[in-house]
């Protein structure tokens, strides 16, 4: 309280350290100063709810039943030589409002950290519930206007969402907006969706589908067992936009890499044996605690170029 009550500037964590005193509800009611946090202090933050998602350890057994390619960066040499030369390198993520949740996990300041050297310039372009289904017809204002060196094709309506037809022509669209990225010069990796609905107790649309705030019937804190996440036995939400035969038939066709980060995640969530809806915001996207499970997988990904 005495530091709270000193005119010069509160860190972060500090600050953090305060609202969870005083409760997150509650506002700081003496003379504070704020400022802009630092890149250093989105580290400090995602670094230490990361230690709380993954106290058990958890991350260790996901990657040993679905591990990482031996080199992730084998299709992006200019990407990889980039993080390490200190070139300027321009990364677009495109994507849908998963994605989102991608970009804005801080994985951006992580990835910067772990590449001091590097001189890379993230930007995102998204919308809501969409995908290459749209963004082929509008790849000029979506893609082209950011002069990316890398595109990240990302989300989870790149098989379903607006737009969505049936499986093959989301494929062709897909193909559409990787063959022109290819003709514009940009090194290309596409993410099938990390996390988002908690699918573990909705085994199909049913009743908990609308009612309630929450869209599914706010099932919030229900006690989930550990489990193993299996991607051949699909619930409802795996089956609506987790097409693997589909996605793998363009990206071997067009030569793309795929970081597959939605089964790791997944199977996350369902080892962690947290209760339902711990890593989300609503019944679509991720909190915190979410976010930084998609931005480690990501870095661990990373760690393969150092």
């Amino acid at each position: 309280i005495e530091r709270l009550m000193t005119p010069s500037p509160l860190s972060l964590r500090e600050r953090r350290m305060i609202d969870e005193m005083l409760g997150r509800d509650h506002a700081v009611t003496a003379e504070s100063v704020v400022e802009t946090a630092t890149e250093a202090d989105a580290v400090d933050y995602a670094n230490a709810v990361w230690t709380e998602v993954n106290k058990d350890n958890t991350l260790a057994p996901v990657l040993e039943d679905y591990p990482l390619p031996a080199d992730p960066f084998a299709q992006l040499p200019r990407f990889k030589a980039a993080l390490k030369s200190g070139k300027p390198f321009k990364v677009h993520f495109l994507g849908d409002s998963i994605s989102q949740d991608t970009y804005f996990s801080l994985v951006t300041a992580q990835i910067r950290a772990l590449f001091p050297q590097a001189k890379l310039d993230f930007s995102i372009y998204y919308e809501g519930a969409t995908g290459c289904s749209v963004y082929a017809g509008k790849y000029d204002q979506a893609v082209g206007a950011f002069k990316p060196d890398l595109l990240i094709i990302c989300g989870l309506d790149n098989f379903r969402g607006n737009g969505f037809k049936n499986d093959t022509e989301a494929a062709a669209a897909l193909k559409t907006v990787i063959e022109k990225a290819q003709q514009d010069g940009c090194e290309i990796l596409y993410m099938p969706p990390a996390h988002s609905v908690d699918s573990r107790i909705l085994k199909d649309e049913g009743p908990l589908w609308s009612e309630g705030g929450t869209g599914w019937g706010a099932p919030w804190g229900q006690n989930c067992e550990k489990a193993k996440f299996d991607p051949t036995v699909k619930d409802f939400w795996t089956a609506q936009c987790y097409k693997p035969a589909a996605r793998d038939a363009v990206l071997k066709a067009t030569g793309v890499p795929c970081w597959d980060i939605y089964v790791q995640s997944y199977d996350f969530v369902a080892r962690s044996g947290r209760p339902w809806g711990w890593f989300n915001r609503d019944c679509v996207h991720n909190n915190d605690r979410g976010r930084a499970l998609i931005a480690h997988l990501l870095l661990e990904y990373f760690k393969k170029a150092q």
